[in-house]
């Protein structure tokens, strides 16, 4: 190559890519600085020799069809630095070069004839500050998703707190209503009684002691689910489930609630065969039981009928407990809302008994404690239908 020539490409010196050029035989006429640089090659020592004594990879068909293909259609063409780094194999500081190459066919106005250029750009720095980005990138993911984590469980906490708040709300209210109608009626009563005892004659003392101890039981019964209630929403109810026998139990609550279905002339029909057994908490199955027959009681007017059945599905290993009553029933909106501690929808049973709506609150929450599953259908004017079904063995 003449001198002359040399000169003109020294421009190329100036460039941050790697050049080298190549004739249409493939043979190096010149190398810039900088791939002398990257890849320890002279240019004094390897001018004219084919591309391929250099790199003996560009031989190949994959490779050496490119430099063919850029050439004789003119279409230049980019490797990328992820798919072909090692393309044009060059160190820079003793570390391999991560280089994105450009083939391109240069027009020669001199010789009117072309030249192939190889370019190499340095994509070290760039792909380390690429892979700094994703590695922020996937940090920033990271970081959002734990943000997103927090501020669900946040808002969880929140929700909680609400109904906490609520549950607090309706224990007070409860306190402050469905306490204080019996025990006021009781301090009325027993006020009334000292005042005038010697007027009343034993009849009207009867009257007035049973109507004392109607009030003091329905108390009793409000005591005995707010100390449940309380127990459970604090964590201090232990659950200990072991088979049990489900007709003695149906039996005592029967006897225990024989005065008020004697009184209301209530029919009570008990369908339970002595073998049936439940998987449950005994402490927490008569809590179920004693609010639904209670429940029962309180809604079915004078005369009606209650009945008590339960059965065993083999195949399942279920017990399905069922509590059917012919009393008022209840409306869509009220049953959406009959397992809300804050719901506004709580009413007197038939006689004005008193209805704080726990019942049925601590029936589902106890249900479900013992893996078993409570449904409820309703009708105004014809009556309710409460399920109940409970494992019948102890599950696996």
């Amino acid at each position: 190559m003449k001198k002359v020539d040399q000169f003109r490409f020294r421009i190329l010196d100036n460039s941050p890519e790697g050049v080298i050029l190549l004739d249409t035989h493939y043979r190096i006429i010149y190398l810039n600085r900088m791939i002398e640089r990257w890849t320890g090659f002279i240019l004094e020592a390897v001018e004219g020799q084919p591309i391929t004594e250099l790199f003996p990879h560009m031989a190949k068909p994959a490779y050496y069809n490119r430099l063919k293909q850029v050439f004789e259609n003119g279409f230049p063409l980019v490797l990328s630095a992820q798919l072909h780094p090692d393309f044009l194999p060059s160190r820079r500081r003793g570390k391999p070069l991560i280089g994105q190459t450009t083939i391109s066919r240069v027009e020669e106005s001199d010789t009117s004839g072309a030249l192939l250029r190889i370019s190499l750009m340095d994509m070290t720095v760039s792909t380390t500050q690429y892979a700094k980005i994703v590695s922020l990138q996937q940090q920033t993911g990271v970081e959002i998703a734990e943000r997103k984590h927090a501020e669900a469980a946040l808002l969880k906490e929140r929700e909680a707190l609400q109904e906490a708040n609520a549950a607090k709300d309706k224990f007070f209210s409860i306190l402050a209503h469905d306490l204080r109608g019996p025990l006021g009626g009781m301090v009325s009563m027993s006020e009334t009684m000292l005042d005038q005892f010697d007027l009343f004659d034993k009849d009207e003392l009867k009257d007035i002691v049973r109507i004392m101890n109607h009030s003091s039981s329905q108390v009793f019964d409000l005591l005995k689910n707010l100390l449940t209630w309380s127990r459970l929403n604090t964590g201090r109810m232990d659950w200990q489930p072991a088979l049990t026998r489900i007709k003695p139990l149906v039996n005592d609550l029967a006897g225990l609630f024989q005065v008020q279905i004697v009184e209301k002339e209530l029919a009570l029909e008990i369908s339970c065969p002595d073998s049936i057994l439940v998987y449950a908490d005994q402490a927490m199955l008569e809590t179920v039981l004693r609010n639904l027959l209670s429940n029962a009681l309180k809604f079915t007017p004078r005369g009606g009928r209650i009945q008590f059945s339960c059965a065993e599905q083999v195949e399942t290993h279920q017990t399905v407990l069922q509590i059917q009553d012919t009393g008022v029933g209840m409306r869509p909106e009220v049953l959406e809302q009959v397992f809300d501690i804050s719901s506004k929808y709580h009413t007197p049973g038939t006689e004005n008994e008193a209805s704080s709506g726990l019942g049925l609150v601590l029936v589902k929450e106890f249900v479900e404690r013992n893996q078993g599953h409570l449904s409820i259908e309703s009708e105004p004017g014809v009556g309710s239908l409460f399920t109940c079904i409970f494992p019948s063995s102890a599950q696996e």
